[in-house]
């Protein structure tokens, strides 16, 4: 079951466009904006919009961004994106977005991309240098080399047979008694 979202539009008392948002929690996003935004106490008008699950509230909210223009949002978002938007504002360089996709990313020293971006950074930059990945030995039979499930410790026909090696080792055992 899919949860409805809101786009919302917070406006001030002149009915200047301050900020438009997505949202399944609205109080609490709402509750976040209080108490972490310097606009916040300009709010006057908060006007909805539902919409039945997130993907059409997300390019619902992309698009009036764009088209609207509000004045406190930092972020233009593609309509055809879903979550962060695509495109963070030139010259933003607040530390917190990713310059490859403008998602969210660690504010720490040496961390300059979100991590699915530095993954596929780095991979891109082994491949280049000729580094060649490693089959996953998770998936290989330590007694065969052959192919394995990833939660067993065997490939079946190997299991089999050490099965039937312990099954006859303990007959053997039993007949010696």
């Amino acid at each position: 079951m899919t949860t409805p979202h809101a786009v919302y539009r917070l406006f001030d008392k002149d009915a200047q466009l301050l900020y438009i948002g997505c949202s399944a929690h609205l109080k609490s996003r709402m509750q976040q904006h209080k108490c972490s935004k310097p606009w916040a106490p300009d709010i006057y008008i908060i006007r909805l919009e539902w919409f039945p699950d997130e993907i059409l509230a997300r390019r619902a909210e992309a698009a009036a961004i764009i088209s609207e223009q509000p004045r406190y949002n930092l972020r233009c978002t593609d309509p055809d994106r879903i979550g962060w938007g695509a495109f963070p504002r030139p010259g933003r360089g607040d530390g917190f977005t990713c310059p490859i996709c403008g998602g969210p990313k660690e504010h720490k020293p040496g961390v300059a991309y979100c991590p699915p971006c530095n993954a596929a950074y780095h991979k891109a930059k082994k491949l280049a240098a000729g580094w060649v990945p490693r089959p996953d030995l998770s998936l290989t039979c330590p007694r065969c080399k052959g192919e394995k499930i990833k939660s067993q410790n065997y490939c079946k026909p190997c299991k089999r047979l050490i099965n039937r090696e312990y099954q006859k080792e303990q007959r053997l055992r039993l007949r010696v008694v």
